[in-house]
């Protein structure tokens, strides 16, 4: 035979009077049938009703995942700001455009060079005309290419970025 007096507690949901044993931390109220959960400490003791433990448990949880998901874009826009430290928007490829531009009037410059330089100057020299030409070639393809891929890397930041909204939007 045990000693140990039982619990005098209450149901928190319906208010009926419940007894039970002091190592319980778990029952169900024969009236209301709530689950309930027992907190004793000390020398207070009160049942919670766990369906209000798990409402409030799902709660956090959601607002944890909106905080991941708002902490993800902020990530997200300080590495774009950090890539770009120029203030290049996401979604504007000015940058990209006037790099081609440029690329190209200045290859054509060098072409212009190469070829003048080419056609007059004495066949041991002609040798340094190529240079130019090569450079009038290459920098329009190379800003080309540079733009090409400050375009995909806006396309990929605009995509994530999205993705992380519309997952943001659904909470």
């Amino acid at each position: 035979m045990s000693n140990i007096a039982a619990l005098a507690l209450k149901c928190n949901n319906c208010g009926a009077n419940l007894s039970v044993p002091p190592d319980t931390r778990y029952l169900t109220c024969s009236y209301c049938h709530s689950q309930l959960q027992v907190h004793a400490s000390g020398g207070a003791a009160y049942t919670e009703v766990l369906d209000r433990i798990d409402a409030r448990t799902e709660h956090i949880a959601a607002d944890v995942e909106t905080i991941k998901l708002q902490n993800e874009l902020e990530q997200l826009d300080r590495e774009w700001a950090a890539a770009h430290p120029d203030g290049a928007a996401p979604g504007k490829n000015s940058g990209g455009a006037i790099g081609i531009i440029l690329g190209c009037i200045f290859g054509l410059f060098a072409l212009l060079i190469g070829a003048f330089w080419l056609s007059g100057a004495p066949s041991e020299m002609k040798v340094f005309g190529i240079f130019p030409v090569l450079i009038g070639f290459g920098l329009p393809v190379a800003a080309i290419m540079q733009g090409l891929k400050g375009t995909q890397d806006q396309e990929q930041y605009a995509a994530r970025r999205a993705a992380i909204l519309e997952r943001l939007n659904q909470k």
